[in-house]
């Protein structure tokens, strides 16, 4: 509540601070300037000039104070400044100082006053107001000890003013007319009201009255933070600010708020405590908003001095919801001394407010209080911002890990703490009371201490203990030790001869410590007892009994009594014998010829007593309770005996005394062995095993005292034993060495076989290579086995760990791996490793082999899958190991497929253009493909020097296992779909979750064509035929890159001619170009064809080209000038380069280069740039891997272009001479007649220039296929000839050498059998071969069928797949031969072509 007092103070405060301080600053000039006197009424003009703008000073209106209107105008002459001031009719207020500082002054209006300053002090003298104020009344403040000045100012300095205090004159002051009353000094006794008084015809006042106030210092204000530590939308906020003032202070506290608000109020109250108060103001925002963040200042003003705190006010989300634990120290792993204390503070952000819970090593609930924190075991101190735990008096028990537990609505969050007690070592040995002389024990020694002790054992020996006369003291080694944290322990294992002390010592590096214990030996029965008898008594026996005790803690004073406590007598039959031995005294009583009678209790006593009972059995002869000897025979045939041949003999004799049993053979002794053996007392004799030998009269014999009882039995062996465990033994070995020889054979001869069919696959020389065979003139895929393989690239096969199948073809599998250290700063990297079924013919492995060397050569580049290492270290045993960049999407066709519901068509429909802002709503909302990673360069570390290492893609995949749309698995686990891969394909299927992908959008489908575009250019440029480009061969990477796969094979199976006789060569129709087709070229150029094809994929989301259409139409098509139509997602310009790509003439196609910069000019600059920027790390790699000296093999071949391939210069074996004109031969020549596709045809004067393909529903015995391509039956391709390399190299060597003796007409032919380079200027006479072979083909099949088989048995009908495949069998009988069982394909055909049909390139 606010007072009425307080209200007007505040109201004087106010005033006071709102007062100008012009006259202040003022007062020496009002002071020295020259007056003048002029009358209420008279016009006053000032004129003023100078070089400069000019400052007019002059009395202007107050509250106390009026004045009249003022006239000023400035004008500018020549330079000069003129400043004119006017008062037309002037009044007592505008008494004061007038002027220019620091310009000449005129009084113009008064022409006979000149001055020479430039200020000028009027009077306007009134005879109605004789003072200039006008107020009757004005309220001052001055502090103690400061001036107070009371502006009594006349208006005329003639006027005599006098100043009085009440009714008092005050006389202590200075006046000055223009100024007034100043009194100096201030007390608290000055203050009051004062009257300025002019005494005239009437009497002229001014009252005043004047506060004194001591001066008070403020302190600045407090602003409470605890509710402001996390405001949250929508609530109430209630802020305190406080600070303590004296209780008769003036101030004003108050709140400064960045804007405001009806929401916004505060309310104040104040706390008083004696002669000071604490003053608080509370701000409260209702229904907190966003737009209440800001600064908020808490200001506290008084007359003399003010002071602000200021605070930032963050409004947050009440729906985030957090919880923060901060501990004070950054390191919570504490070391502390026993007895000592540990204290933990923990800051505590969170909302909404936590439940707060700290748990101990046991994880149990700690509880206390902050009362007495340093008394309790426990002292707990919990506030809104942190939290205390305070643990005293530690010990050992206390070290563990203790937690801070915190727990709202929606989180939990835990602070672990780990506290160590350091606590000196405390051994606890513990001993038995006495042990036997020589006893072997075990000791234990628990140690509690922290940290972990070093435990060391010895034992003092005292030979006449306890004297330490020749004491000895030896080191215990043989020791055990356990135990962990606080608690170890420590056991000795020592034999002990006398007694002693063994002392355990612990030391850790708090300090040491050691417990000893006396070890006491004793002979007797421990300290003091009677010793057990070893035999049952029976009457007529004479008796010992012996009482010890030991010699260190008794005496030798013995006292033997009977059961009545009487004292046993001695006599002739009973004596008592005192003796002593090394480590006991003892007495032994001695009863001679004992009887039932004798049968009582004893006592021995010596300092204790100790009772024996005595227990006399009567005397009984010995007799037989079981045997198996009965005095017949028993014969035993060890060939049939049971039981390992092993016999057990029984003579279990009773009788008293126990009788003692022993065993005879034929009258002498058995001793024991390790034939023979007992048990039961020696009342059971253990024949182990038998022999021939071992037949005779065994005989147990049981004596006592009193009598002696036999058994006997006659044992007769028969047979002459061999040792089953020899047989075993023999057997044994006898099939190992059969298993061995066997296998040796078999491996021997699989070697054999294998390294014949590495010769035939061109494996022999892997490593190697043999570079000088190259043939410049020739293409890498015709020669890939020739080039080196850098061993540089080899990966160790252990630090490879394969996992699950991504893909799989017919002879090979593509695996997802993990490889350790293949990359550096890397230490498991996600790879693809591809290989071939161990299964598969050497051709398989030759394919793979020749793309690893493709690879090796052939560089870096972004859009390619690039090498990372290779396992060949096993190549003789089919197995290697290809190691590429993972992609975890998988191939495009699928990817598309998959994800083909969710394509953002970017075509605006009204002007048929591509706009890549059209889905960008959507686009953003998702996750892009790059989204988590990004691609990183980094440098091969496994087995490569600096300057071979190579940049690769790196990144971070999660897996996971998922199937995509339209996949399904295949028998043997391999993957089969609607656009399975060929049988040397390994169809490489994603790996990835499609959750908040980022859905595909027409500016992928431009950007992946532009990379693939731009992958191919560079294998093109490397002069490395791809064979078969499509979209199920391009991978889809992070960062949404492509890149192209399964480069380098194609051709290579295409032409092997073992793959041939297995069924056929896989081919791509609807991917091929017409020329390769029909005559099996394959190009630059024909890549330029499925590149097309795979931009038309793109555009329609991996619909299937040709839909519906039969292989052998769409080929009639496409000659005919058939072309697929414009995809509904392509523009024209993206169809046009479809379209040029299918120029029927393969020199009219564009480049890839050409395809580079039509494709880019359809991207944003930004996108080509970023996949070009992308890319730079490969080629400065590539750079680097060259300028090391590494040798480019590839620049040194052929590039695989259509017009070298096509050439009559390329060297096929049909190119006849130019001067023969017979038509049996085939002429390779561009101008045959009724060519009208434009394609070249080596075919002249055909009235087709494609294969025939039979139409539906023609004969298809009628369809001759004439390849021109195709070899004679009985000669073989070169290429497909095994490379012997060192006989090669030899007939090479023996060619150079037969060159020095030759003349230069006689050419030498260099190319032969060797460098795997094609024959020059075979003829072939296909009219003359035809008929040979049908002179052949006649005897055969008149042998086999006795009919004759006409020319159009061979007719290649064309078996159709279920998808595209298309099927061209060898010959009729072909037909018979049954496809695989798992292969469904839309991809390919199979071309099976006759032995007739190959010809020599």
């Amino acid at each position: 509540m606010i007072h009425v007092s307080r209200i007007v103070n505040a109201i004087i405060v106010i005033l006071a601070l709102n007062r100008g301080s012009i006259a202040q600053l003022s007062i020496d000039e009002t002071e020295k300037a020259t007056e003048l006197l002029i009358n209420e009424g008279d016009s006053l003009e000032i004129t003023c000039t100078g070089f400069e703008s000019i400052f007019f000073v002059y009395p202007e209106d107050e509250p106390n104070i009026i004045t009249s209107t003022p006239f000023k105008e400035e004008n500018l002459e020549d330079d000069i400044y003129k400043f004119v001031f006017k008062r037309n009719e002037t009044v007592h207020g505008d008494t004061g100082l007038y002027g220019c500082p620091g310009n000449i002054l005129q009084v113009t209006s008064h022409p006979n006053f000149q001055t020479s300053e430039s200020l000028v002090f009027i009077y306007v003298q009134s005879n109605r107001s004789m003072f200039v104020q006008t107020d009757n009344f004005r309220s001052l403040t001055v502090v103690v000890g400061e001036t107070a000045l009371i502006p009594c100012r006349p208006t005329s300095p003639n006027f005599t003013v006098e100043l009085l205090l009440g009714d008092l004159a005050v006389n202590k002051t200075n006046f000055h007319p223009r100024i007034g009353f100043t009194l100096t000094n201030i007390t608290l006794k000055d203050g009051g009201y004062y009257t300025c008084v002019i005494q005239a015809d009437v009497r002229h006042e001014i009252n005043y009255y004047l506060l004194v106030i001591r001066k008070h210092e403020l302190n600045e204000p407090k602003i409470a933070e605890d509710n402001l530590r996390h405001v949250t939308r929508g609530q109430i906020l209630r802020v305190n600010c406080s600070t303590i003032v004296e209780t008769d202070m003036n101030y004003v506290l108050n709140w400064s708020t960045p804007h405001m608000n009806t929401r916004i109020r505060t309310v104040d109250y104040s706390e008083k405590t004696g002669p000071i108060k604490k003053a608080i103001v509370e701000m409260i925002i209702e229904d907190v908003r966003y737009e209440d963040e800001g600064f908020y200042e808490c200001v506290i003003k008084s007359f003399h001095d003010s002071r602000k705190t200021k605070v930032f006010i963050k409004v947050h989300d009440p729906e985030n919801k957090f919880i923060n634990l901060t501990a004070q120290d950054a390191i919570r792993h504490y070391q502390r001394h026993e007895g000592g204390e540990i204290q933990w503070v923990v800051h505590v952000h969170a909302y909404p407010e936590p439940i707060l819970k700290w748990l101990n090593t046991k994880g149990e609930e700690i509880t206390g209080n902050w009362e007495t924190p340093k008394k309790t075991k426990y002292a707990i101190k919990t506030e809104s911002t942190n939290t205390i735990l305070r643990i005293n008096h530690l010990n050992i028990e206390d070290m563990g890990e203790y937690s801070l537990q915190a727990t709202n609505q929606d989180k939990f969050d835990m602070l672990n703490f780990t506290l160590d007690v350091l606590v000196k070592p405390v051994p606890m040995l513990k001993v038995e009371p006495y042990y036997s002389p020589n006893q072997t024990v075990e000791i234990s020694c628990d140690v509690a201490t922290f940290p972990s002790p070093n435990i060391t054992w010895n034992f003092i020996k005292y030979p006449y203990y306890p004297s330490y006369e020749n004491a000895t003291m030896i080191e215990l080694t043989n020791t055990k030790e356990s135990g962990m944290n606080t608690r170890f322990h420590s056991i000795v294992k020592m034999t002990i001869e006398m007694s002693g002390h063994l002392t355990c010592s612990a030391c850790n590096i708090i300090g040491c410590e050691s417990q000893t214990e006396t070890i006491f030996v004793s002979d007797g029965k421990g300290g003091f007892g009677i010793i057990e008898l070893k035999d049952s008594v029976v009457e007529g026996d004479d008796l010992e009994l012996i009482c010890a005790a030991s010699i260190y803690n008794y005496t030798s004073n013995f006292e033997w009594k009977y059961a009545n406590g009487t004292f046993i007598v001695q006599n002739g039959r009973l004596t008592i014998e005192q003796t002593k031995t090394r480590f006991t005294y003892r007495s032994i009583l001695k009863i001679k010829n004992v009887t039932k009678a004798d049968s009582m209790i004893y006592t021995c006593s010596n300092k204790e007593e100790m009772d024996f009972f005595l227990q006399v059995h009567g005397a009984v002869k010995p007799f037989m309770k079981e045997t198996n000897l009965n005095g017949t025979e028993i014969t035993i045939d060890i060939n049939t005996h049971d039981s390992h041949n092993s016999l057990i003999l029984k003579c279990f004799v009773g009788g008293m005394p126990k009788p003692i049993v022993t065993w005879y053979k034929n009258d002498e002794l058995i001793k024991i062995g390790d034939q023979f053996t007992y048990s039961h007392n020696q009342q059971e004799l253990h024949i182990n095993y038998l022999r021939d030998i071992d037949s005779g009269i065994y005989l147990c014999k049981g004596e006592n005292r009193l009598g002696v009882i036999k058994a006997h039995g006659n044992i007769i062996v028969k047979g002459k034993e061999v040792p089953k465990e020899l047989i075993i033994l023999i057997v044994i070995l006898s099939i190992t060495v059969i298993i061995l020889v066997v296998y040796f054979t078999i491996k021997i001869r699989r070697e054999k076989i294998m390294r014949k069919e590495l010769m035939e696959a061109g494996l022999m020389h892997f490593e190697e290579g043999a570079v000088e065979c190259l043939n410049p003139e020739l293409t890498v895929d015709d020669q890939a086995e020739l080039l080196p393989y850098d061993k540089k690239w080899e990966f160790p096969r252990e630090k490879l760990k394969l996992g699950k199948q991504l893909g799989s073809g017919a002879f090979g599998v593509v695996m997802k791996a993990e490889a350790e250290g293949i990359c550096e700063n890397e230490p498991v990297t996600t790879v693809a490793v591809k290989m071939v079924r161990r299964t598969t013919v050497p051709t398989c492995v030759r394919a793979l082999a020749s793309e690893l060397k493709i690879m090796v050569h052939l560089g870096k580049h972004l859009n390619v899958v690039n090498l990372l290492g290779a396992c060949t270290k096993n190549i003789s045993k089919r197995e290697l190991l290809v190691i590429v960049e993972y992609c975890r999407f998988g191939n495009l066709h699928n990817y598309l497929l998959r994800h083909r519901t969710d394509f953002i068509n970017q075509i605006d429909p009204t002007t048929g253009k591509f706009d890549p802002s059209i889905g960008q709503d959507v686009l953003t909302r998702s996750v892009s493909v790059s989204s988590n990673n990004r691609i990183k360069y980094v440098a091969l570390s496994f087995s490569r020097s600096l300057s071979d290492n190579s940049a690769i893609e790196s990144t971070n995949y999660q897996t996971s296992a998922m199937d995509s749309q339209g996949i399904s698995m295949s028998p043997d686990g391999g993957i089969q779909s609607n656009n399975s891969s060929q049988g040397w394909r390994f169809n490489y299927r994603g790996d990835y979750k499609d959750h908040n992908l980022k859905p595909i959008c027409t500016q992928d489908l431009l950007s992946w064509a532009f990379q693939v575009a731009r992958g191919m250019e560079y294998l093109s440029q490397r002069k490395v035929l791809h064979g078969d480009l499509a979209a199920r061969n391009i991978l889809l990477a992070e960062n949404n890159v492509v890149k192209i796969c399964d480069f380098g094979l194609a051709k290579t199976m295409y032409k092997d001619n073992n793959y041939k006789k297995k069924g056929g060569g896989l081919l791509p129709i609807k991917w091929m170009a017409i020329e390769s087709i029909r005559d099996r070229i394959f190009s630059t150029q024909s890549d330029i064809w499925s590149f097309g094809i795979v931009l038309w994929e793109f555009f329609t989301l991996a619909e299937t080209p040709y839909p519906g259409m039969e292989a052998e139409k769409q080929y009639q098509k496409l000659i005919e000038g058939y072309r697929l139509e414009q995809p509904e997602y392509a523009t024209s310009e993206i169809y046009n380069i479809m379209y040029q790509c299918w120029m029927a003439k393969p020199s009219l196609r564009p480049s890839f280069t050409q395809l580079v910069k039509n494709i880019g000019d359809l991207l944003e600059e930004s996108v080509k740039t970023h996949y070009i920027s992308l890319n730079d790390p490969y080629m400065d790699m590539n750079t680097t891997m060259l300028e090391g000296g590494r040798n480019d093999y590839l620049t040194m071949l052929s590039s695989p272009d259509h017009t070298t391939l096509s050439s009559p210069t390329h060297d096929y074996s049909n190119l006849p001479p130019s001067n023969l004109t017979d038509s049996t031969y085939l002429c390779m020549s561009p101008n045959s007649q009724g060519y009208q596709s434009e394609i070249f045809s080596p075919r002249p004067n055909q009235e087709s220039t494609c294969f025939e393909f039979p139409s539906p529903t023609s004969d298809s015995e009628d369809a001759v296929e004439i390849s021109p391509m195709l070899k004679k039956q009985e000669e073989e391709d070169p290429y497909l000839k095994p490379i012997n390399v060192h006989a090669r190299r030899a007939e090479f060597v023996r060619q150079r050498e037969a060159m020095k003796n030759q003349t230069i007409d006689r050419p030498i032919n260099r190319d032969f059998g060797y460098c795997n380079t094609p024959q020059n200027g075979q003829l072939i006479n296909l009219n003359e071969k035809n008929k040979n072979d049908s002179k052949n083909s006649d005897d055969n099949e008149k042998l086999n069928n006795g009919n004759t088989i006409s020319e159009k048995d061979f007719i290649p009908t064309i078996i159709r797949t279920q998808d595209n495949y298309v099927n061209m069998p060898k010959q009729k009988s072909d037909l018979r031969l049954e496809m695989p069982a798992s292969f469904s394909n839309p991809s390919y055909v199979v071309m099976v072509n006759r032995e007739t049909d190959q010809m020599k390139v």
